[in-house]
């Protein structure tokens, strides 16, 4: 499953994280580029949320590769979200299961074919998104199979992602018109990145760093 696709579809149908309203005095960033959490970030959202009703903003683990049958996605952050936050602090998301991690298998079923211990490269996407908590329970419950049994939706999507890779240094495979989805070196461990614009259809992956403002937009990244 392709993430912009993956996401996309959660629209159709932990470690925390927490948001806050007052960037007077924020949490310490961890500088530039760093794998260092808590990390606070400004964000910017393209359109105004709605005050009387409940959102969350999550981090979803999903695998890129759309080939064979793709796993569910994995929600690994799910906290509240201030609709008047102007900044989110992030603590590290657990990593999620073998079968998300993106990497060179034996075959194209994730839940069947473990990476192989030769893959060149072995990480794991997490898409940022604000959800409608529409029935107030406190928790995402988006769509994830297309059955149209959850009234939660994703609101806005972050322009940006959260990459973690077990080892570094990953030789990721040039994913659209020869480059690869990441701008530079994978390093080991987990990575806050924005989506940057390089084709008129790709949107490549590069170290978010100090001074960066998430943006949250009402069309997912294209990231495949």
């Amino acid at each position: 499953m392709l993430l912009g696709a993956a996401v996309s579809s959660f629209a159709l149908s932990t470690l925390s994280a927490c948001s806050s309203n007052d960037d007077s005095n924020p949490p310490p960033d961890a500088g530039n580029g760093s794998t260092t959490f808590p990390r606070t970030v400004p964000i910017s959202l393209e359109k105004q949320l709605d005050p009387q009703k409940k959102y969350r903003l999550g981090v979803i683990w999903a695998q890129l590769d759309d080939d064979g049958p793709d796993p569910l996605p994995e929600v690994a952050i799910d906290v509240s979200f201030d609709p008047a936050a102007t900044n989110v602090t992030f603590d590290a998301p657990p990593v999620p299961s073998e079968a998300n991690f993106f990497c060179e298998r034996s075959c194209d079923d994730e839940a069947k074919c473990p990476c192989l211990s030769t893959s060149k490269y072995r990480i794991a996407y997490g898409a940022i998104v604000l959800v409608l908590d529409a029935d107030q329970n406190g928790k995402i419950e988006l769509d994830f199979t297309g059955t149209g049994a959850s009234k939660d939706r994703i609101e806005l999507f972050g322009y940006g992602a959260f990459v973690h890779s077990p080892n570094g240094n990953d030789a990721l495979p040039q994913v659209k018109d020869g480059v690869p989805l990441v701008d530079g070196a994978v390093q080991q461990g987990t990575a806050l990145y924005r989506a940057i614009k390089k084709t008129d259809e790709f949107d490549r992956l590069t170290r978010f760093i100090n001074g960066d403002t998430l943006e949250f937009r009402t069309k997912a990244p294209s990231v495949t």
